[in-house]
């Protein structure tokens, strides 16, 4: 009880990270793809076309293999969010970015009370409500995907110390799916976290001297990366068929991201422009004042009972780890750390080592408990004054640039403003059969670049097109639909042979005179179909062993 009372307090504390969601309308973002996105995702649905893979209208109309590669759990939520209340793509997507917001700072109270106690725990909720860098994710990039990862970091982390504490099954059971939710939000961020849990997970083995519970972290392993295979697995041995490494070139090279210490400490001036080059970006990623001199102060505090008390509890080491990983973040985030980027080629993949500020801040709101549980009898008198502290420095930076109060599904789905979205992002996910990204909108049906004919009912779904050509004279019918593995073509109900165009990778046609119906359809690949039955697999697997627990069958070793 005192738990569901304190998550309403937590909720209400929160109001003015998320009141602005709440306002008609939509705002502004720098990533503007969100509604998009989920208009994409519900298409696919309505053709059938699940998991969804292949998206019609990106690319300037060629289409685009965005949620093979790109973060899905986010928009299959918004999916079922918009579908289950008949709501507006718009309002779909303020409510995901409300429930980032809320869901984190829940998870963060529910970790922290943990160690520290209920009250502390709302106060490290707060930390992390107000942390200026999750309002940098909402309000000023619109990074949905990011924001829902920081937002079930807790939540792992959470689940998998309850599994080391206590050998249940519902423990087990949580942390896969946690872990499966946080596999298919965010790559980058799930990369990102990965070192530091490893460490969090050595603590707690240590701790409680179970490294018997090795067993079920890897049984809930196995399990969450099972149920997400089905975006894990094409994400990484399908990426030879992209040219993924323009996700790494010009503005995404990370050594011209790196952020300086006056931007991460004393700088609070607050921008809604790009990342640039150096230090005078015209966005803000500061850590925040009070989060700053918290993780300073408990720091202190940690230094003197180091030397002047003979005895430790746990508190102070699982201060200690986490106050040093939370150094260790702002480190990757500074240009000091440039050696180590280039020595773990991989991270260049981050683009931005300012992402490192999420896990920080995630890190300094758990670790503040600390310092307060410190204080004796007069943590009460600070962790009021310190919650007012965050609202009062941090609450204005919960806002949008502009508010478009008039802004619906109809304007953005229509006109210029769709046509904004559909010439978005043309290099993301681009097929190595590509010589060079299309620069003006598809045409609205095939059309003949040799020879002439005539194209008629020209119909083109998320995973099939078809139309009827006439060849009057021998030619070379282009379909303006850029090739991704497997788009399959039938001519006359024949399976055909078609070539792929060299410049902008379209599916090429040559006819010989005569009438023709042509008809494609988007297929798995072997890789695509076996991921997708991993993840049928491991749901099963769930399932019965669930069923086997609460039926107490002996195959199972949880006592509980």
């Amino acid at each position: 009880m005192i738990k569901k009372i304190s998550i309403f307090i937590i909720i209400i504390l929160s109001l003015p990270t998320f009141y602005y969601l709440t306002r008609p309308g939509y705002f502004s973002m720098h990533d503007d793809l969100q509604i998009m996105r989920i208009y994409e995702l519900e298409r696919c649905f309505n053709d059938g076309q699940v998991p969804c893979r292949w998206s019609p209208d990106m690319t300037f109309g060629y289409g685009q293999a965005m949620f093979n590669f790109y973060s899905v759990l986010p928009y299959y939520f918004g999916f079922f969010i918009k579908s289950i209340f008949a709501i507006s793509i718009v309002d779909t997507v303020k409510i995901l970015f409300l429930l980032s917001l809320v869901i984190g700072s829940i998870g963060m109270f529910l970790l922290s009370s943990e160690f520290w106690g209920v009250l502390i725990g709302i106060l490290s909720s707060i930390f992390y409500a107000y942390a200026p860098y999750r309002a940098l994710n909402v309000y000023v990039r619109g990074a949905l995907a990011e924001s829902f990862a920081l937002a079930f970091y807790p939540f792992v982390w959470y689940s998998l110390y309850k599994l080391i504490e206590k050998k249940q099954f519902k423990w087990m059971a949580l942390s896969s799916i946690f872990l499966a939710f946080l596999f298919m939000t965010h790559n980058i961020s799930t990369m990102i976290f990965f070192s530091f849990s490893v460490l969090w997970i050595i603590f707690w083995i240590i701790k409680f001297r179970k490294v018997s519970a090795l067993q079920d972290l890897f049984l809930s392993g196995v399990l969450g990366l099972g149920m997400a295979s089905f975006f894990l697995v094409p994400a990484f041995f399908e990426r030879s068929l992209i040219k993924d490494d323009l996700f790494t070139r010009d503005y995404f090279e990370f050594h011209a991201h790196f952020v300086s210490l006056r931007q991460l400490f004393w700088d609070r001036e607050w921008g809604f422009g790009p990342s640039i080059f150096g230090d005078r970006d015209d966005l803000s990623f500061q850590v925040g004042m009070v989060h700053a001199a918290s993780l300073f102060l408990g720091g202190t505090v940690f230094i003197i009972r180091f030397l002047f008390l003979k005895k430790h509890d746990y508190k102070d080491y699982l201060f200690a780890v986490l106050g040093a990983s939370s150094v260790i973040a702002l480190f990757m985030a500074h240009s000091r750390s440039t050696s180590l980027w280039f020595l773990i080629p991989i991270l260049s993949y981050v683009q931005f080592p300012w992402r490192f500020i999420g896990i920080c801040v995630f890190l300094i709101s758990l670790s503040a408990g600390y310092l307060f549980q410190r204080l004796g009898v007069f943590r009460y008198f600070f962790i009021f004054l310190v919650g007012v502290a965050l609202v009062f420095f941090n609450y204005s930076y919960f806002k949008p640039e502009h508010l478009f109060y008039s802004e619906t599904d109809e304007t953005k789905l229509s006109g210029e403003l769709f046509d904004i979205q559909r010439k978005a992002a043309p290099l993301d996910y681009l097929p190595v059969t590509v010589d060079r990204a299309p620069e003006e909108l598809a045409p609205e049906k095939p059309f003949f670049e040799s020879g002439f004919g005539d194209i008629r009912n020209f119909v083109y779904r998320t995973n099939y097109f078809f139309f009827d050509a006439e060849v009057y004279e021998k030619g070379r019918i282009l379909v303006p639909i850029i090739y991704f593995p497997r788009w399959v073509i039938l001519v006359n109900d024949n399976l055909y042979e078609f070539e792929i165009q060299k410049d902008n990778g379209l599916i090429a046609l040559n006819l010989e005179k005569g009438k023709y119906i042509v008809r494609g359809r988007f297929e798995n690949t072997p890789i695509r179909d076996f991921a997708n039955g991993l993840s049928i697999i491991s749901f099963t697997v769930l399932f019965f062993l669930y069923i086997a627990y609460i039926n107490k069958n002996k195959v199972l070793w949880y006592k509980d």
